[in-house]
């Protein structure tokens, strides 16, 4: 996933960082309230971390922002010093989905990450067949059409086709794409994923001649645009 981190302590951002960078996330950080405002919405984060002391702005004020300008769906954890259960209590109502003590260890914060990753992505799985387009994605079937003609896909492919659409507009880590693809204990390579994304490029004619962009996004991943 691409993961935002809103932390004014540069060593616990730092750290923070690393955690996730090695299992397979890509971070960018913030340090103070007003930076992530500023610059949150121009990014395809897929989880945001926020800190509650901030030196500007609260992070509670930072949480009711996100929820009122970029909405609800995504996932939010929260980190704080603060456990009375009225605090915790008021950051949930506000929009937070879950929270972690900033003394948290490395296996707890990623298995908090990993449980809203699952979260979130329950909704897209329920969804069978997708008609974006001229492309109907049938997940019952099995098959991929484009004005009304089947392409030939490999489960693989198709799964892949089903996710990125699923997504649409939204920026996808490597990681992410083989957690949701291939599962996460897949034991391959990123490189599988640039392959495949190739692969589907070419067989659905992603090309902005086409008016479609399957776009790769340097270091971190990839982003499926329909073009105006």
């Amino acid at each position: 996933m691409y993961i935002a981190i809103l932390e004014d302590d540069p060593g616990q951002a730092k750290l923070m960082t690393i955690w996730l960078e090695r299992a397979g996330h890509a971070c960018k950080t913030y340090a103070t309230g007003k930076s992530f405002i500023e610059n949150v919405a121009s990014e395809q984060f897929n989880l945001l971390i926020l800190d509650w002391e901030l030196p500007d702005i609260k992070g509670d004020e930072v949480l009711q922002w996100v929820r009122e300008n970029l909405g609800w769906e995504i996932p939010i954890l929260f980190m704080t010093f603060r456990d009375g259960s009225e605090e915790v209590a008021s950051i949930l109502k506000l929009g937070a989905d879950d929270f972690v003590s900033k003394s948290v260890e490395r296996n707890e914060l990623l298995a908090r990450i990993d449980s809203l990753q699952r979260r979130a992505a329950l909704p897209q799985q329920k969804q069978q067949i997708l008609r974006i387009g001229e492309f109907v994605i049938d997940g019952v079937e099995h098959k991929v059409t484009r004005h009304g003609q089947e392409i030939k896909l490999t489960p693989t492919e198709l799964k892949l086709a089903m996710y990125l659409f699923q997504t649409m507009d939204k920026l996808r880590t490597r990681s992410d794409l083989l957690a949701n693809v291939w599962g996460r204990n897949a034991e391959i390579s990123t490189r599988t994923v640039d392959i495949h994304i190739s692969r589907l490029r070419k067989k659905l004619e992603l090309t902005p001649e086409n008016g479609w962009l399957l776009e790769s996004v340097s270091g971190v991943g990839y982003r499926l645009l329909k073009q105006k």
